[in-house]
């Protein structure tokens, strides 16, 4: 029988899963990746016990409008079932959650939530939601893992991991296909373990044995837990605008909504308050991190606004 992994536990080593007391373990296990990810998890999984007290979460960046069959790839790989969750779902251990095609993977006390918040790096689902939402979620109890792929998705969120206490996890970019994810991570985050893919399966199995250091809990910053109602497509109130930056002169091609600057800070998409929620929420906007390592936010104009730049544009000298 599968064992239900849950937020809090009223006594330690509850059915021998970690708890949020002491003597508990790093059982939340997160690993993102982009291009050459699903050879990386093939070798990753096939190598990992069926009976590892954790469960795995898994991002990689595929086509959003086609079925995924990354599921079968990995349950075939390894002893560990792989499954597309369901919304809400139990988190179990020995299994292997694997992001479904245009929907954020997140992760919430004792469940699996699949959010249509807006693209982040130009992905939905991206490596860097899954992290912050299990950074808040569960703290020092996530290891979070970034393997190979294109461009920076998964720092922001293994950043997150960190302030929550969590554990990073770095593949070498020696090592990697496609080195640039894992160049991103170390160059703004002080990895716990840097390693070759072929030494990542013990390194795992050793963490999930151990207890972390301190109980200590970390409080769950504010803006961690807006970029976490983002992800899931929930309304945000203005201020959450106000807290982390203002909007710019520039605007969305795609969208037409304005950018919201923010250099000192990974991305974070705020959908623009006031005006009707827009049904179709994947047109909210993206996140993208400019070449400082910053963000730039784009929330959603409603339609009727949308006319009225355009309209002005028109009129300009």
């Amino acid at each position: 029988m599968d064992t239900v992994i849950r937020r809090v536990y009223k006594t330690p080593h509850v059915n021998g899963l970690g708890t949020g007391g002491a003597g508990y373990r790093h059982d939340i296990i997160l690993i993102g990746a982009s291009t050459g990810g699903v050879e990386a998890l093939r070798d990753l999984v096939s190598r990992l016990p069926g009976d590892l007290p954790a469960a795995v979460f898994v991002v990689v960046h595929l086509p959003e409008n086609a079925p995924s069959a990354l599921p079968k790839i990995l349950d075939r790989a390894g002893p560990m079932r792989a499954v597309h969750p369901e919304d809400g779902e139990e988190i179990r251990a020995g299994r292997i959650y694997v992001a479904p095609p245009n929907l954020h993977l997140l992760v919430e006390s004792g469940r699996v939530c699949l959010g249509p918040g807006p693209k982040e790096n130009r992905h939905r689902p991206a490596v860097d939601t899954l992290f912050r939402s299990a950074a808040e979620a569960y703290g020092r109890r996530v290891v979070g893992v970034v393997l190979t792929g294109a461009l920076n998705d998964g720092t922001d969120g293994l950043v997150a991991v960190k302030r929550r206490g969590g554990v990073a996890v770095v593949q070498d970019p020696k090592d990697a296909m496609f080195p640039s994810m894992p160049e991103s991570a170390l160059e703004y985050v002080e990895a716990d373990h840097v390693v070759t893919l072929d030494a990542l399966p013990p390194v795992l199995t050793d963490l999930v044995e151990e207890s972390p250091e301190t109980t200590e809990v970390v409080p769950v910053p504010e803006d961690m837990e807006a970029e976490a109602r983002v992800a899931r497509g929930d309304p945000n109130p203005p201020e959450d605008i106000e807290k982390f930056g203002t909007p710019s002169a520039f605007s969305c091609p795609e969208c037409h909504g304005p950018f919201v600057g923010d250099p000192g800070r990974g991305p974070v998409p705020l959908p623009l308050p006031g005006g009707p929620r827009l049904h179709r929420r994947e047109r909210a906007g993206r996140a993208v991190r400019d070449d400082r390592g910053g963000a730039l936010r784009r929330p959603q104009r409603p339609p009727g606004e949308r006319r009225d730049v355009r309209e002005a544009r028109r009129k300009r000298p």
